[in-house]
């Protein structure tokens, strides 16, 4: 009775490690026989390549002046703008994306500024009230709040611009990925 168990479990642990090779095989060949459709911006001057996957959000300055903004999504040859409006690869005058880095270190310095700045500035309201000494210590105190206001500047800057890429230096195109 012994080997009987001992021969079935290696059987079944057998046949698990055969089911899951087969498995792994099979969903990793359908992401490799998968196509997907990206744009590429390519810098006229350099020949340097951008990639922007679908769903990413971006946005977009049309030839007739309309701006669309959100994630897109690639049909035919054109882009799909956060289901609102379809606009041809043709048409696109302006691409503007922001980097997740810059969102990251962008919302670090708007904060990290902000408390620094509030900080100091609440240094600076109780050196006055207090007076004697302590008021020799103003000047230093209203230079780092102005630093910590200038490093909040910088942060909120940095939120709120993206990369633009015009028309004028990069070439628009859709590609397909994949075999």
């Amino acid at each position: 009775m012994k080997n009987f168990k001992t021969v079935t479990m290696k059987t079944v642990r057998f046949n698990f490690a055969a089911a899951f090779s087969t498995m792994l095989i099979f969903c990793l060949s359908i992401t490799a026989y998968s196509q997907n459709e990206v744009l590429v911006l390519t810098k006229k001057k350099s020949g340097k390549e951008k990639t922007i996957e679908q769903g990413k959000r971006i946005k977009i300055w049309t030839n007739t002046g309309k701006t669309y903004k959100g994630p897109f999504a690639i049909k035919d040859d054109s882009l799909i703008i956060a289901d609102k409006a379809a606009v041809s690869i043709n048409d696109v005058e302006m691409i503007s994306r922001k980097s997740t880095g810059k969102k990251v270190l962008g919302g670090s310095l708007a904060l990290g500024g902000a408390f620094v700045g509030a900080g100091f500035i609440s240094l600076t309201s109780t050196l006055i009230d207090t007076g004697g000494w302590s008021a020799l210590l103003i000047p230093v105190s209203v230079t780092l709040a102005t630093g910590g206001v200038l490093i909040a500047t910088t942060g909120v800057i940095l939120l709120t611009t993206g990369k633009k890429y015009k028309e004028k230096k990069w070439d628009f195109e859709i590609q397909k990925t994949g075999p």
